[in-house]
């Protein structure tokens, strides 16, 4: 069960081993910009999720996310990286944006059905596996 925390630091791993200076690691319960990397001047911004609730009093605890969590939650992962995207561009910044995902069906096929959106917006999307491994589709710096 990948549980949100466990995404950023996998995604973290992965980026560290890719040059990458990690500048921003929130945890579940810090508010912001999940993570935040920068090489080659260039920074990456990118919005995780889990694929379960990491609160434990919460009922989906330990419970993987119905297609509709999943769609939901993927849905305002999509709207953060606009708002990041919109305030970086006002503020003359140079940005990737990314989107950190569990690797699983109900996220695979969320995704595919906004996909020419998100190569529109040159999202990186940064699917986390079980094993800690991540798959990268898009452009990185």
């Amino acid at each position: 069960m990948l549980f949100e925390g466990k995404v950023i630091e996998y995604v973290c791993d992965y980026l560290t081993k890719e040059n990458f200076e990690i500048l921003q690691k929130l945890s579940t319960t810090e508010q912001g910009d999940d993570i935040i990397a920068l090489k080659s001047g260039v920074k990456l911004i990118i919005e995780a999720k889990g694929e379960s609730s990491s609160n434990q009093n919460s009922s989906r605890y330990g419970k993987s996310f119905t297609y509709n969590q999943v769609k939901t939650h993927v849905g305002v992962a999509l709207y953060k990286v606009s708002e990041i995207l919109t305030r970086e561009i006002n503020n003359g910044n140079d940005v990737v944006v990314g989107i950190s995902l569990p690797c699983n069906e109900y996220h695979k096929k969320c995704v595919k059905r906004i996909s020419e959106v998100i190569k529109l917006l040159n999202i990186v999307v940064f699917w986390v596996n079980e094993d800690g491994s991540v798959d990268v589709e898009g452009d990185l710096i």
